[in-house]
């Protein structure tokens, strides 16, 4: 359903087959919705147990470099499934959701999240292999805690959509 004023693009989003197969399903809109929560739990819990990692409150002892070469292509798996259910479900209810604050906020954290993957990566974590066995600079910290806090609003803003 769409609800108020929307754009053309946004109807039309809506109204493309695609959309209109997911909504109107009765299997496939709940079955994008569990990939999408298994994709959230793989691509968050993995960057959260890295993040940890280089704020130093877990698995300590452990090398950061190794780490990051089993966590990370975990990581890229996740956020595909994310990213390929979402825009499913986004353009399923792109009519009613235009106007969702919540989406937009998300949206905006999503942004942020993946500015601060891509600023750590282009800078910070180049020198990984240097960083030793615990050693970890405070760059890394700061864009751990960054990412922490945006993944946190990504999945707190995501829960608040269905509610308003």
């Amino acid at each position: 359903m769409i609800t108020g004023d929307v754009p053309g693009w946004v109807r039309a989003i809506h109204e493309w087959p695609m959309s209109t197969a997911v909504r109107e399903s009765e299997w496939l809109f709940p079955i994008l919705q569990t990939l999408h929560i298994f994709g959230l739990v793989l691509l968050v819990g993995v960057i959260a147990i890295f993040d940890l990692r280089l704020l130093g409150l877990l698995l300590r002892q452990q090398p950061t470099a190794p780490l990051a070469r089993w966590l990370l292509p975990l990581s890229r798996w996740g956020f595909a499934v994310v990213f390929a259910s979402g825009a499913l479900l986004l353009a399923a209810q792109s009519g009613s959701l235009y106007f969702n604050a919540f989406l937009r906020i998300k949206l905006l954290l999503l942004a942020a999240a993946l500015l601060n993957v891509i600023l750590f990566h282009a800078s910070t974590f180049r020198n990984v292999a240097e960083w030793g066995a615990v050693a970890v600079p405070r760059a890394a910290t700061a864009f751990a805690g960054a990412s922490l806090a945006f993944w946190f609003g990504v999945l707190v803003t995501g829960r608040y959509i269905a509610y308003f």
